[in-house]
């Protein structure tokens, strides 16, 4: 048992916070893979649930929040910060994209149909971006306006 915890206590916040995803991951495939008679279906679904789910909430964190700690366990704090603000950002972009197509653009079921199978890798892709840009944007536009003023 003392192996286990020495080896915890070697990695980093991150590593165990991606450990833990990652075990809860292997864990649901196969368990819903058991049950279920297309399991590379299943693996699609739950790895596009954890980009949709983890992923830009956790740039966000590390981007902003990297040295937020609000319990002792920071690996847990990270993991539910970045649930929280994947939910925040990426659900509530998909609910208005997904109300303006319906109420305001009127067309058809084909063709929203199509437009789903990437519309939640589009907005993940954006969501990430503009955390990108909202960081390393100002100070870039600060330093290019003293160059532009000392010349």
């Amino acid at each position: 048992m003392s192996f286990y915890k020495e080896y915890l206590d070697k990695l980093s916040i991150d590593q165990k916070m991606w450990g833990g995803v990652g075990v809860f991951t292997v864990i649901m495939v196969i368990m819903f893979s058991v049950f279920t008679s297309s399991g590379i279906l299943v693996a699609e679904k739950i790895a596009v649930g954890v980009l949709e789910m983890l992923v830009p909430g956790y740039v966000i964190v590390k981007l902003f929040l990297n040295d937020l700690k609000v319990t002792e366990n920071a690996a847990l704090d990270r993991f539910i910060l970045s649930l929280g603000l994947s939910i925040v950002t990426v659900q509530l972009l998909a609910f208005v994209t997904e109300y303006v197509s319906v109420f305001g653009l009127n067309e058809d079921q084909d063709e929203r149909i199509a437009r789903e199978n990437y519309k939640s890798l589009i907005i993940v892709a954006l969501v990430i971006g503009g955390a990108f840009a909202a960081k390393y944007l100002p100070p870039y536009l600060r330093e290019r306006k003293a160059k532009q003023q000392g010349q």
